[in-house]
């Protein structure tokens, strides 16, 4: 595949390298902004998980890939940051000495366990020290490792910023009953115009939570290809959306959503949010 991708479905085989710059070179032509997004909201909202869970906070990053949520949580880069120092060659150990030497002071303290089926990626994130481990597993089927249920039942937040559109609901309902043995904890995830929420709803049920927006109207990347944009339309009007509802400022919209527990209160989530919102570009 060349730099100049036409659907993300040219992602499978750059998803599981050694080394993400062939990824991140395909995605910066569309400006994926989600993991930043994700990451500058977590920030603020962790203090509120710490308070609510009472100490540090285990966060499980679903679909994490090579770690770009942690990347942009733990080490303050932007994705036009890494954009750019991953479009020059390296390698492992120069990257993780780059990472380290931004590390972000002042978070609260937390652990991040990544779950994603391709072990190249989950096993560069671990070096670059994006996440603190990963486990290769496919949650979807097969029995879990005991020590990935342990991880999952004592999660006080799970992260979802780019896991495939129709294994959302699936795995949310996976990772929420396993939590059901430990913790209660929040979720958010950025599912896009082209997935249906009523299996995730209709899910959530079954696990006794709500869903809240909380971000609205994010930009999350823009088109590879006008099919590929006429595709997401197309998907997006599928599950009762208008096209002005799919598309904004020319990029894939996402409403970003916590899932909580049925009956709490998460108005602190929510203002958190929108002053984070302020400050977005």
């Amino acid at each position: 595949m060349s730099d100049n991708p036409t659907h993300w479905t040219q992602f499978d085989r750059l998803y599981d390298l050694p080394d993400p710059r062939p990824y991140f070179r395909g995605v910066a032509t569309g400006d994926y902004r989600m993991p930043e997004v994700m990451a500058g909201l977590v920030a603020q909202i962790l203090p509120l998980v710490s308070e609510r869970s009472g100490g540090s906070v285990r966060i499980v990053d679903f679909a994490c890939g090579y770690g770009a949520v942690g990347m942009c949580l733990r080490y303050g880069l932007s994705m036009a940051e890494i954009y750019r120092y991953f479009a020059a060659p390296g390698d492992v150990a120069r990257d993780a000495v780059y990472l380290r030497e931004r590390r972000r002071p002042g978070l609260v303290p937390h652990r991040i366990d990544g779950i994603d089926i391709a072990e190249n990626a989950l096993a560069y994130a671990e070096r670059v020290g994006a996440v603190d481990m990963g486990h290769a597993q496919n949650i979807l089927s097969g029995t879990i490792p005991d020590n990935l249920a342990a991880d999952i039942a004592h999660a006080g937040l799970i992260l979802e910023s780019g896991a495939i559109g129709d294994l959302i609901a699936p795995a949310m309902e996976r990772l929420l009953t396993l939590s059901r043995h430990g913790s209660t904890p929040w979720v958010l995830i950025c599912p896009r115009p082209r997935v249906d929420l009523r299996p995730l709803i209709e899910a959530l049920d079954g696990v006794d939570y709500d869903m809240h927006t909380v971000l609205p109207r994010i930009r999350y990347r823009k088109p590879f290809s006008a099919a590929e944009r006429e595709e997401e339309i197309r998907s997006g009007i599928a599950n009762g959306l208008s096209p002005d509802d799919c598309m904004v400022d020319g990029y894939f919209r996402v409403d970003m959503r916590l899932l909580a527990p049925k009956g709490e209160h998460v108005d602190a989530v929510l203002a958190a949010a929108r002053r984070f919102a302020e400050g977005l570009v």
